[in-house]
């Protein structure tokens, strides 16, 4: 449909810095209001916190995005909340309060495992997993990433299993276990190579490179 186009149009505006995806948003927004479907605003609401969230203008992201989860709450769209959740915690992230975007993210993977949505919760982990790791909280990262990659094993879902085999093995490279690093780039490398994901797979040869340098 129309909308759709054009949100994806914003959204990508947003993404290149265009400030015009803004008001392109905001009508999107006012006619998903209007339309009267839930599930439709929900999404448009989270496509403009992400957009705004690109340009920097994080009050109106986080105003977008909290009206996100308030209406998933409301209709237990547990999926959609768990989305919701997770680009408010990125907000957060973004303006250095790791300790609110981390009880969020924690929010948002609650929410994924009570959809029973696969991808959800493979999405939901890699993402705290990797503001964890981001934080310090290397322990917690790690246990997180490793339920990613299972669950991705599990419900035959590659792309999520990559990233979170990519980056686990950057976390691991920091931590300085350069063995573990090297197997997990390899894994991310194969992956992306099956999928056809060229740069992917180019990026995590590369991390691969380096570490093998390393030992």
């Amino acid at each position: 449909e129309a909308l759709e186009s054009e949100q994806t149009m914003a959204y990508n505006l947003a993404r290149l810095g265009d400030t015009a995806a803004v008001a392109l948003l905001n009508r999107i927004v006012a006619a998903r209001t209007t339309a009267g479907d839930t599930s439709k605003l929900i999404h448009a609401l989270r496509i403009q916190g992400d957009a705004l969230t690109f340009l920097l203008h994080m009050d109106q992201a986080a105003a977008a995005l909290t009206r996100a989860v308030d209406l998933a709450s409301r209709t237990n769209d547990q999926a959609a909340l768990s989305s919701a959740y997770g680009s408010l915690g990125e907000v957060h992230a973004r303006q250095g309060d790791y300790a609110e975007a981390l009880a969020l993210l924690q929010r948002g993977l609650e929410a994924s495992l009570k959809s029973g949505d696969p991808d959800a919760i493979a999405i939901a982990y890699v993402t705290l997993a990797t503001k964890q790791a981001l934080s310090g909280k290397v322990q917690e990262a790690v246990a997180n990433f490793d339920s990613c990659i299972v669950r991705s094993q599990k419900y035959g879902l590659p792309q999520r299993g990559a990233v979170a085999h990519a980056n686990l093995a950057y976390l691991l490279t920091l931590q300085g276990d350069f063995p573990q690093a090297a197997d997990h780039y390899q894994r991310a490398a194969d992956m992306q190579e099956k999928m056809g994901n060229k740069d992917a797979m180019s990026v995590a040869l590369y991390g691969l490179a380096n570490v093998l340098e390393s030992m």
